[in-house]
């Protein structure tokens, strides 16, 4: 199969702002691939003030041929900056990670690529994902994901679980597909569910990334913001799946309550957990939690 410069066969999208701390170890996780054929790096930076688009800029200047860069000239939000992304993205298939996370594997876009290349029924082919935290520590699951393969839409609206992107090689045909509509959003629940609708899926039981558990992620740092913009995603699926998405909402909002529970407990929050008690070992979990840290803040 030709490939080149000009025509990479696999783009990796790399989404950044305000990571000067970790797009470094971001970049070079990626440049460790080592693949049978030629592909390239885009990054799209969200006009960061705290030194992210200078190291980008290093890095494209060591790499000419290998990174291109998408400079926001002014603060454009995620959403824009995701669609630039991938609207960017000329090659046959894409990868993705954001700019505070890191790849662990270096042969993980040769397995990824030949898998699609020989199995031409399924649109993305995916793998696990481990935890850090900010210094790169490893750090367990409260519960450990439920990957699957085959048709698995439903799923994905139950919110029972995502197929982590970062973990993904994805057919930019389908990507192009969903971002026809210059309307469609730009957010990985939105482009993953819409993948997986009318595909089929294939994990593979590897590790492909790290996910770096970062207080000042966009993620974790506007949590309201970020449960808002799901919701409004999920809701777009409403008129053509209305129970899944309504039962989907109602497990996405008790999977929220037990992160909030653990994180910043009240009194408010072992009241819903009492209240909307479920026979479940992370319930009862996060109910326990909950309840010894209310104590532990109100000894001090």
């Amino acid at each position: 199969m030709m490939a080149n410069k000009e025509f990479p066969l696999v783009t990796v999208c790399v989404i950044t702002y305000n990571h000067n701390k970790f797009i470094k170890s971001a970049l070079e996780s990626i440049l460790e691939q080592r693949t049978s054929f030629w592909w390239n790096i885009i990054i799209a930076d969200d006009f960061s003030t705290d030194g992210t688009t200078e190291i980008i800029k290093e890095f494209a200047s060591q790499y000419p041929d290998k990174i291109k860069l998408i400079l926001q000239n002014h603060n454009v939000g995620l959403n824009k900056n995701f669609i630039d992304l991938f609207g960017a993205a000329q090659s046959k298939y894409v990868a993705f990670l954001d700019g505070d996370d890191v790849w662990s594997d270096p042969i993980r876009l040769e397995k990824q690529f030949h898998f699609l290349e020989n199995n031409p029924e399924y649109a993305m082919v995916y793998g696990k994902h481990t935890l850090m935290d900010e210094a790169g520590i490893k750090k367990s699951y409260r519960k450990i994901p439920s990957y699957k393969s085959g048709y698995i839409f439903k799923d994905i609206l139950l919110c029972k679980f995502l197929p982590p992107m970062a973990a993904a090689l994805i057919r930019n045909s389908e990507v192009k597909k969903i971002y026809l509509n210059n309307n469609a959003p730009g957010i990985d629940f939105f482009l993953i569910a819409s993948i997986c609708k009318n595909n089929k899926v294939a994990f593979l039981n590897e590790n492909y990334f790290c996910y770096r558990i970062n207080n000042h992620s966009i993620t974790n740092s506007q949590r309201p913001y970020m449960s808002d913009l799901f919701l409004k995603n999920i809701m777009l699926f409403h008129n053509e799946y209305p129970e899944f998405v309504k039962k989907g909402i109602k497990n996405f909002q008790q999977n929220q309550l037990y992160l909030i529970a653990e994180k910043e407990p009240t009194l408010k929050h072992f009241y819903l957990l009492v209240t909307n008690f479920r026979f479940s070992s992370i319930h009862i979990r996060q109910q326990l939690k909950c309840f010894l840290n209310l104590i532990i803040r109100n000894l001090k």
